[in-house]
């Protein structure tokens, strides 16, 4: 605190004695006040007060003590009587502004200061603590210009030195930071603190063993030091050593329970690790330590995003935003969440204000694929195109643009924006995974299979979570299969195996012992397929096999091209007994039988544009049909819409498995169906499938045609503009009544 340098009060009569009086419990208070004895100096003053209730001294002296004693507000009650007596104490007004820093009234503490350096512009104390309010306020060219001020006053002080560095970091100005932690470390050579904060300027530019260096030099001086265990654990984490990052954060929060930064860091290394639950606690403790934690609130949503809790990812990024923490990463990240929950409109809200921010690649390539998404395809490809511009040796960029032009039917341009993005980067399987979409769409299906297979490679794309790893080899068509038996998995969905399975047989007949691993669901229903000996599902023991292949590369090792799919009219059968089970309950019929399915699972990548409300699905149903829904399930918004429909017959709970369900199809004229697994589990029945398909459609069906190659009972609906389901249900409604004339 400022140092005393007023006289003793003039005396004269009796108002001298009191005055004497006065200044003997004044100078009594100093002696107590420099000994420490703060309960006996505050007493001393209060006893000069007494006297002289307007001692500008005691009133500065016992604001003092209340500084001194945590008690803020009181400080500043005394300091601004002390400053009515006598506003020209340039210490007092250096002593408001400190109290005034710790209330957080920055703005009110700079104007303190600064009347402080107006009455004594040499005192290298009020610029000192000038800077560290303006690096409060994160005006830090200004506190770095107080700092170097303070420091041409007092060239050996090592805090005004550190302080600079901090700034100076902050200013990305590290080779200047640096000096000047050099600097305050000459002056002080057992600096902790400069240690520390060398290090997180090293950490910051990239060099994580320097920086590891300094918080042992750190800790060596002081182990206790619990903000160096962290910031050490930060720069392990740079180093990709989470696991010995963790180690440091543990003990940090042995040293101190309540750090909300070690819970946050350990969080985001636990992040790192694949360790959701634990990341996930580990971020929930850090804001309950400090509630308005932006940062953790932030890393929170991360780690829900991950575990595909996307709502609650949205919500923990909306906090995080209003606590401040609005970087262009997390506008990005939180418009990944809203995709997810199909808000695009929403999360193209939040890239626009991502790329307000920063305009950088990702913040584009992100926009392109929610702009994609909705069929925006100009506009998407603008976005890839900006991203191309910003980073043009980037692959990306040319793999999601070549998709667009794909869209647009632009194949040659396609074609070689994806060449562009393999010669920028060979390993890249998003390229070959999209180039094999485009090449599978456009009915280049031999070399859209070889394509396919860099699907392991896309572990982004969230179906292919890992490839199987066995000892046996991998079959693609080059070994003789006679005398052998070989693992046939499946690896997607329901509709995929349903798909594929149809080259079971073409397996067989090449000599061929087979062992089905294949979804629980599908079990009954293929168990009567030829030259299958062994039927399983995942995670039961394998019996003893050659070679290994799974269902989705079948085509590939048949080399199968559009007019060699093996395309029976019928290759599933249901079972006899379930159909008469399915009949009876049925009973007569009355009309046309019309099987119903509106909607696929809910977390379908593309179930936003394939599925469709049973409100508006409902337009389609002609009088005079009798009509029954396939839907195992309902989602809850279209549960009352079919309990108002009791023309429409819904057996989900009776539907065990799709053995049940295919009885079912087997008892309808026709099916009308979104692009779901019923529908092909239909047309590998050879019954009657009516498929609405949206604008872009899956692969299978191709860009264009009202016929597939893989089904020949199937028909094709196709959405002509985006979102706009109208023209395809008044073709089907249509086409219904002819049927049922």
């Amino acid at each position: 605190m400022a140092k005393n340098r007023s006289n003793p009060v003039p005396q004269h009569g009796q108002a001298g004695a009191t005055a004497a009086r006065a200044n003997r419990f004044y100078i009594e208070g100093l002696q107590f006040h420099h000994q420490g004895e703060l309960e006996k100096a505050a007493a001393a003053y209060e006893q000069v007060l007494r006297l002289v209730p307007k001692h500008a001294e005691a009133l500065h002296h016992i604001g003092i003590i209340a500084f001194q004693e945590g008690n803020y507000e009181l400080a500043t009650g005394f300091l601004r009587a002390a400053l009515a007596q006598n506003p020209a104490m340039a210490g007092v007004h250096c002593d408001l502004g400190n109290a005034l820093k710790e209330l957080k009234q920055f703005k009110e503490a700079l104007q303190s200061y600064e009347r402080a350096i107006a009455l004594q512009p040499n005192d290298a104390d009020a610029h000192y603590n000038r800077g560290v309010t303006l690096h409060a306020m994160g005006r830090f060219e200004d506190a770095a210009a107080s700092y170097e001020q303070a420091l041409a006053l007092n060239p050996g002080d090592p805090q005004a030195c550190n302080n600079l560095g901090v700034v100076l970091k902050e200013l990305k100005r590290y080779q200047e930071a640096l000096a000047s932690y050099d600097q305050a470390l000459a002056l002080f050579p057992d600096y902790q603190e400069a240690y520390n904060n060398r290090g997180n300027t090293l950490r910051e530019m990239g060099q994580f063993q320097a920086a590891i260096e300094c918080f042992d030099r750190a800790l060596g001086l002081n182990p206790r030091f619990a903000d160096a265990h962290v910031n050490r654990g930060v720069a392990l984490q740079g180093l990709t050593r989470s696991q010995d990052a963790l180690d440091c954060y543990d003990r940090a929060l042995r040293l101190n329970p309540d750090l909300a930064e070690a819970y946050h860091n350990r969080a985001i290394a636990l992040h790192e690790l694949e360790r959701w639950e634990p990341s996930l606690e580990d971020s929930q403790r850090a804001i309950r330590l400090r509630p308005n934690y932006a940062e953790a609130y932030a890393w929170l949503a991360e780690t829900l995003q991950e575990m595909h809790q996307y709502e609650a990812a949205a919500k923990s990024y909306d906090v995080a935003l209003r606590l401040g923490h609005a970087t262009a990463e997390l506008h990005e990240r939180r418009g990944a969440a809203l995709k997810e929950l199909k808000r695009f409109d929403d999360a193209l809200d939040g890239l626009d204000q991502a790329l307000a921010l920063k305009d950088y690649v990702n913040g584009h390539l992100n926009r392109g694929n929610i702009l994609l998404e909705l069929n925006r395809l100009e506009e998407a490809l603008a976005a890839y195109e900006r991203a191309i511009a910003l980073q043009p040796e980037l692959a990306n960029p040319y793999s999601n643009r070549a998709l667009v032009l794909g869209e647009l039917e632009r194949d040659e341009e396609a074609l070689a924006s994806f060449e562009t993005a393999i010669e920028r980067d060979p390993s890249l399987g998003l390229a070959y995974w999209n180039r094999a979409l485009f090449r599978l769409r456009r009915g280049d299906l031999l070399e859209g299979w070889r394509d396919y297979e860099w699907r392991w490679q896309v572990p982004t794309l969230g179906v292919f979570k890992e490839k199987r790893s066995f000892a046996e080899p991998l079959w693609l068509g080059d070994a003789p299969l006679a005398g052998k038996t070989i693992l046939l998995y499946a690896e997607q969905g329901l509709g995929d195996s349903l798909q594929m399975i149809r080259y079971v047989e073409r397996v067989a007949a090449l000599g061929a012992r087979i062992v089905l691993e294949i979804q629980a669901p599908l079990q009954a229903l293929v168990a009567g397929l030829p030259g299958v000996a062994a039927i399983v599902t995942r995670g039961s023991e394998l019996p003893a096999f050659d070679y290994q292949c799974p269902l989705m590369s079948l085509p590939l090792a048949f080399k199968t091209e559009l007019a060699t799919i093996p395309a029976a009219q019928r290759y599933l059968a249901a079972d006899a007994a379930r159909v008469a089970a399915w009949e009876a309950t049925l009973g007569p019929k009355t009309g046309l039988r019309v099987g119903l399915v509106w909607s696929g699972s809910t977390v379908h990548k593309g179930d936003h544009q394939r599925s469709i409300a049973l409100a508006e699905f409902a337009a389609l149903m002609p009088a005079g049909c009798e009509l029954v829904s396939l839907q195992k399930e309902v989602r809850e918004a279209d549960q009352a819409v079919l309990d108002s429909l009791p023309q429409v017959r819904h057996f989900g709970p009776e539907l065990k498995d799709m053995s049940d369900t295919a009885a079912l199809c087997d008892t309808m004229d026709v099916i009308v169906a979104v692009d779901t697994s019923v529908a092909h589990l239909a047309a590998a029945l050879g019954k009657p499938v009516w498929i609405l398909l949206p604008t872009i459609a899956d692969w299978r069906w191709l860009r264009e045609g009202s016929t597939s190659p893989w089904y020949p009972s199937v028909r094709l609906y196709r959405q002509p503009v985006m979102g706009d389901w109208n023209p395809v249900l008044a073709a089907v409604k249509s086409d219904l009544a002819v049927l049922a004339a």
